[in-house]
């Protein structure tokens, strides 16, 4: 039997910092147990044989029942494998929040594609952390935060630089002025500009605000006072759009150094009191695309210059449903959006999660498709495969896969590992 991660099978190790796969150990687990089932079934064979026989018969009769298990393969200790190669398209990175024990969070690397294994490893993410993926430079990210004496003691903010194929942390940057926003996982709290060159770390103080990190030189060249704008969105090639308590879009363009050439901000468009956007979004090339809280649609083009709203468009319309969940948005290579939606929804129904996969056609304004999830589901992610597959988290806290070739589910992964995969990652490789 080979470690994975799934129903029926072992559940790994826990991942301390080790940040490399570790195989041996859960194989030894794996044959101890096997094992003491078997001790335990000889035991069970020989009371119930005890029943009409004499004990010492039983007992005889027990101990050739064990007696003709198979010997246990010795196995190594101290095994290490790596990923290099090894990424395929319909690999997905989830991001566990874990809210029982916030300082073991991670993200779990997941093969959704059906190989051998489903749990492939895992780096450390601590305490509301945030993650992104480096991937011209086979690098990951983790914005994170550690306390001396663990759940106290001196604060230390930092961001690990992990090797994609080893999964070892390369290096790390202190964020000096201990201000990373720590808030539940979104995938905006932490980019990269368009253009690799940057690494966006949102701040919350409650003042908001950007650290730039310069990857090349692997240190902060900047902290940008956003002024009550939130979150990052990669706007052209070399800046970041943030969404205001007013209602608009402020664009903030980068220089090479890391100092903001110029800002823009957007006409308020976000009804924030009676019709809100969500802070989810999927992007089709240029432009970012927000579903708001009643089955609405907003793309907003991200340029070099001011963000500019496009018209919105009410794809819910005469429906109950409504975007629900918590990662409620995603896209695929083809430019198609697919939302969660939530039947008979009620207003502050828009975190719980829905039953549905709505398939847009934000160009031609058409709904496609819609998907019934075999479980109602928090969190989508759809892979960029040539055929494509579809991670969805659902109530159980469990990873299902469905085939977007027709829709199927095709198999459920977790119960036993991930506590809480709030956010999901589709691999990047490089494109």
């Amino acid at each position: 039997m080979t470690p994975g991660f799934g129903r029926g099978r072992n559940k790994p190790p826990l991942q301390n910092r080790t940040n490399y796969i570790i195989r041996s150990n859960v194989l030894r687990g794996e044959a101890i147990m096997n094992l003491r089932f078997a001790l335990g079934a000889a035991a069970t064979l020989g009371l119930l044989a005890g029943c009409e026989k004499a004990p010492d018969q039983a007992g005889e009769e027990a101990a050739l029942v064990a007696a003709d298990m198979d010997p246990l393969a010795f196995e190594g200790i101290g095994a290490v494998e790596s990923l290099e190669g090894k990424y395929e398209d319909d690999w997905f990175f989830a991001h566990d929040a874990n809210f029982n024990t916030l300082a073991l969070g991670k993200v779990m690397v997941i093969d959704a594609g059906g190989g051998a294994l489903d749990y492939r490893g895992a780096i450390d993410a601590a305490q509301f952390a945030s993650f992104v993926q480096g991937p011209d430079r086979d690098e990951l990210y983790v914005a994170e935060t550690y306390y001396s004496r663990g759940t106290r003691g001196t604060r230390t903010d930092v961001v690990t630089i992990y090797d994609r194929d080893t999964l070892k942390p390369v290096t790390e940057i202190v964020l000096p002025n201990k201000n990373r926003a720590m808030n539940v996982t979104q995938k905006a709290a932490l980019q990269l500009t368009r253009n690799g060159k940057f690494l966006l770390v949102y701040t919350f103080t409650p003042a908001t605000g950007m650290v730039v990190i310069d990857l090349d030189a692997r240190k902060i060249v900047n902290e940008i006072d956003t002024s009550g704008c939130i979150l990052a969105y990669p706007a052209g090639q070399q800046g970041f759009a943030a969404m205001c308590g007013n209602g608009t879009m402020a664009s903030f363009k980068l220089g090479d150094d890391g100092q903001v050439q110029s800002r823009a901000e957007s006409a308020p468009f976000n009804n924030i009191d009676d019709n809100p956007l969500f802070m989810k979004s999927a992007r089709v090339g240029d432009t970012v695309y927000y579903p708001t809280f009643e089955g609405y649609l907003q793309g907003v083009r991200l340029s070099d210059g001011a963000p500019e709203p496009l018209d919105i468009w009410h794809f819910a319309k005469g429906s109950d449903r409504k975007p629900s969940g918590w990662q409620v948005i995603t896209g695929d290579n083809q430019g198609r959006i697919y939302v969660l939606m939530r039947p008979n929804a009620k207003p502050g129904d828009h975190k719980y999660g829905g039953s549905e996969v709505w398939v847009l056609d934000p160009q031609q304004r058409e709904i496609l498709r819609k998907i019934e999830l075999a479980e109602e589901s928090i969190s989508i992610e759809v892979s960029h495969s040539a055929k494509p597959v579809m991670l969805a988290t659902n109530a159980s806290m469990a990873l299902d896969v469905y085939d977007l070739s027709n829709d199927a589910k095709v198999r459920t992964i977790g119960g036993f590992v991930a506590a809480m995969p709030m956010v999901l990652h589709a691999f990047e490789g490089g494109k």
